[in-house]
């Protein structure tokens, strides 16, 4: 073996082997708990919420939109019409939306194919949400001290299937 085929090799060894050492590591992101703070309230004690089917567009244009009319949900069009939830369907889907177990530590880039959408609103207060699909991807938009705050998490796929099998079966259709 001659002496660059030695040098390679001792290169590629130390390499992995500094890879090994190394932890693996992430930017840990707030939950969606810590991120709303007292604004959690707003899902979890609710006086009402609808839901809708949401066209897709881009980020930028949905960031724009956000909270500007209420045919658009944090910040992406409505397609149709809002479904009233009845307390029931609302309040469990607040329950599996709220608790930040059921989002899986993984940032992975998705292209998002449509949207539905949750409003819960308590008092003058709102805080929006669309769920990508199918990526499983959650955005959540809300109004702190006059400015709108996202927040943005994976559903577990068993809970995202719960949340869309509830989504279709709301019952009351309003304009």
């Amino acid at each position: 073996m001659n002496t660059l085929h030695r040098i390679a090799g001792w290169s590629g060894l130390f390499f992995l082997s500094s890879l090994y050492i190394l932890p693996l590591s992430y930017a840990q992101q707030p939950t969606l708990s810590e991120a709303l703070g007292a604004s959690a309230d707003i899902i979890k004690n609710h006086t009402s919420a609808k839901s809708a089917t949401m066209e897709t567009v881009s980020v930028a244009e949905s960031r724009k939109y956000a909270f500007i009319s209420d045919m658009r949900m944090a910040g992406y069009p409505v397609k149709g019409t809002l479904r009233e939830l009845n307390k029931q369907e609302s309040g469990l889907l607040a329950r599996l939306l709220a608790h930040d177990k059921n989002y899986i530590n993984v940032l992975r880039r998705c292209k998002n194919q449509s949207f539905k959408g949750i409003r819960f609103n308590k008092k003058a207060k709102k805080i929006e949400v669309a769920i990508g699909l199918p990526c499983n991807q959650v955005l959540v938009a809300y109004a702190d001290k006059n400015h709108v705050q996202w927040w943005g998490g994976i559903l577990d796929e068993k809970i995202a299937s719960l949340v869309l099998t509830l989504l279709e079966a709301s019952s009351t259709t309003i304009n």
